[in-house]
């Protein structure tokens, strides 16, 4: 079972025996560690125990932790996650710019194509020339191919002259989702023992995780999507958080979001050290988001 837990109020954290505990001062419940893929700290007045830390890490929970107006600030990644960082460090410094311009190429289609698939989700219209977009990416996206698909994206899905830039509501919501994604793939881009901050493609000076913002690129438009579906109701965030525990298509066979992460991972870097020239496809499938994230709300809300 995967599990999003996510701390609203003022809490103790700790472990017990194999189980989170959370003491909100009335009451403690108890949830099993190895059910939880991501947890989610957004109230400031939580105090979380060493033990619990530790143990945390080594089970490869992707923690979250916000600060006083539930931005994500913080996540937790263990410095120990794989044997071979140091061996798998040297492989990373000799990924050829054959392989990382076409894996890039690909990860741009792919992010296009599912921008398209989102906009036939939602049944808006698809722009012809977000469709031809995706054939015109060249090897490391020379014309910026990406930058032109995000731009008709959003005017699409949200408003003509849409900015990601600006201070809105619905750009708060899209990092939020974005950042509990980012966070997916640090988890596994650490357990893999791979350096964070080399990526393929992004190369921020400041930004410790260039590569997972490069592998993550696909994912993004299931985050838009939630954001377009949910962005009015009471509580929009609640199904944001649960998108880990979401069902999507990885080569065309079923899996949640968090496992397709740990698999599509490993297959990227499989084809960056020249081990196969097989590419993961991710798709994102017709379901009934609504209904499956209700199925999850008493259990994964604390």
């Amino acid at each position: 079972m995967h599990r999003t837990i996510v701390i609203k109020n003022c809490s103790k954290l700790r472990y017990l025996l194999g189980y989170l505990i959370i003491y909100d001062g009335e009451k403690e419940t108890r949830v099993f560690l190895k059910e939880i893929s991501v947890l989610i700290i957004e109230s400031t007045n939580v105090v979380i125990t060493m033990p619990l830390l530790i143990e945390l890490t080594n089970s490869n929970v992707a923690l979250i932790y916000c600060d006083e107006k539930h931005n994500p600030v913080g996540t937790l990644l263990g410095l120990n996650n794989n044997y071979q960082a140091s061996g798998n460090l040297f492989k990373q410094l000799k990924w050829t710019k054959t392989r990382t311009s076409l894996l890039w190429k690909e990860i741009v289609r792919m992010k296009i194509a599912n921008q398209v698939k989102v906009l036939e989700l939602l049944s808006l219209d698809i722009p012809s020339q977000l469709i031809k977009y995706i054939d015109e990416v060249h090897l490391n996206d020379a014309t910026n191919r990406e930058g032109l698909a995000a731009k008709m994206h959003f005017s699409v899905l949200f408003e003509s002259g849409f900015n990601r830039s600006d201070s809105t509501h619905i750009n708060y919501l899209l990092d939020y989702g974005y950042s509990v994604i980012l966070s997916c793939f640090n988890r596994e881009i650490a357990v893999c023992g791979y350096n964070n901050q080399l990526g393929i493609w992004h190369k921020g000076k400041t930004n410790p995780f260039n590569l997972s913002s490069d592998f993550m690129e696909p994912f993004r438009p299931l985050i838009d999507l939630f954001v377009y579906l949910y962005s009015n109701n009471e509580n929009p965030l609640s199904p944001i958080r649960r998108i880990p525990t979401m069902k999507i298509l990885l080569d065309d066979v079923e899996r949640y979001v968090d496992d397709a992460i740990g698999v599509y991972v490993r297959s990227l870097i499989r084809f960056l050290n020249n081990e196969t020239s097989v590419l993961p496809v991710i798709k994102f499938k017709e379901v009934s988001f609504y209904e499956t994230i209700k199925s999850y709300e008493n259990n994964s809300n604390v």
